[in-house]
């Protein structure tokens, strides 16, 4: 709504110049026209909009930058912006002191980011390893198991009142029971790959021309290919669901 303003500072001005004697026009002085232009300014350095963040993976970078922003306005030669940054500060520190564990996680998968950008710009390297190796341990991400083969044998049973009936099917029923269960190592093995393949290479960890969801549809990671999908379904905000109900 103020980008919308702006462009119409000539006309009020044009429109009051030749309306002198017409009271119902708003009189805007020049440095009223200003404090507005800076407003913009200050406002647009924290539009997101869902249109250019699809998925949650793009949150945390984004807290980054406008945190940066607002360490730079609190600077600002405008006394205005200056106490704007300071509310905002204020809002920012309420709502992202701690950084939620679903956002770190959705970091981590992106394959741009992985542990690097968490633990060298926000030092939670340790923190979102714990989060998505906890997540990854969930039994919804566990391997299912081969189904064992059904067994032909040739073996006629004896009668029913005999001590020594074959059971040809329950006999290889230990062997199954005794399959190397899922530990906490394996269980890690397959994000653990992950994490140690390199990163891929941008400038940006913010273009919203990479497609996520195409790399993890393509990933040879079955398992976090399943994570993914779950996490990154998650909405970034709760603006357009609010929006929906809001009367």
């Amino acid at each position: 709504m103020v980008d919308s303003t702006i462009p119409c500072r000539f006309v009020f001005e044009s429109m009051r110049l030749n309306n002198l004697g017409n009271k119902d026009l708003p009189k805007i002085e020049p440095a009223e026209w200003d404090e507005l232009g800076h407003l913009s300014e200050f406002l647009g350095s924290f539009v997101v909009s869902a249109r250019n963040s699809p998925t949650i993976h793009l949150v945390v970078p984004r807290i980054v930058l406008i945190s940066e922003r607002i360490g730079v306005l609190a600077e600002h030669c405008n006394r205005v912006i200056r106490l704007a940054a300071a509310t905002m500060q204020a809002k920012f520190d309420k709502y992202f002191a701690d950084i939620p564990p679903i956002m770190i996680i959705a970091n981590v998968l992106d394959p741009r980011c992985k542990l690097d950008f968490l633990r060298d710009v926000l030092g939670l390297g340790d923190q979102a390893l714990q989060h998505t190796e906890y997540l990854f341990a969930s039994p919804r991400y566990e391997p299912v198991p081969a189904a064992p083969p059904t067994l032909a044998t040739n073996i006629q049973p004896q009668a029913a009142n005999s001590s020594t009936r074959v059971r040809p099917v329950s006999a290889f029923a230990k062997f199954y029971a005794n399959a190397p269960s899922a530990n906490s190592s394996s269980t890690i093995s397959e994000l653990t790959a992950y994490l140690q393949e390199p990163r891929i290479q941008v400038d940006d960890c913010l273009d919203v021309k990479f497609n996520i969801l195409q790399y993890w549809k393509n990933s040879r990671f079955t398992r976090l290919d399943l994570m993914a999908r779950d996490v990154l379904a998650v909405q970034a905000s709760n603006v357009a669901a609010e929006s929906t109900f809001s009367l």
